[in-house]
């Protein structure tokens, strides 16, 4: 006899439990919108996640209470993600939304080149 995994969904076709063969389950909520917002694991530890209105992640909290943050510009972009710890890592955008720089939380910044193809090109680390 083999193993078998079953999922579970809701009338709104969203995945709500996904059982193993060994009847661990692992639990999945929404908000009204949708937005995934909390999973259950199986141990009964839980991950939640916060969307903003347009449903992109803004906070996610570890099973070990750890958060990270991220904060967008109007077009949505990642402008910077700080973790639990207070490391905040920045990213900047050129004016077709292609990744330029990206700022680690050691002050260390890495700048990106794209060719007319939109391909990225160059990578300048913080050493030149």
């Amino acid at each position: 006899s083999g193993s078998q995994t079953t999922w579970f969904y809701d009338e709104r076709t969203r995945l709500i439990r996904v059982t193993d063969a060994q009847s661990h389950s692992t639990r999945y909520g929404y908000d009204d919108n949708g937005h995934l917002v909390e999973v259950i694991l199986a141990d009964g530890r839980s991950v939640n996640y916060q969307s903003d209105a347009a449903g992109r992640l803004v906070k996610y909290t570890s099973p070990m209470g750890r958060i990270t943050r991220w904060q967008r510009d109007g077009q949505g972009r990642v402008r910077s993600r700080t973790d639990s710890m207070g490391r905040r890592t920045a990213f900047g955008y050129d004016a077709y939304g292609r990744l330029t720089t990206l700022t680690n939380e050691n002050g260390e910044s890495y700048q990106f080149r794209h060719d007319v193809l939109d391909r990225l090109a160059e990578q300048i680390n913080p050493d030149g």
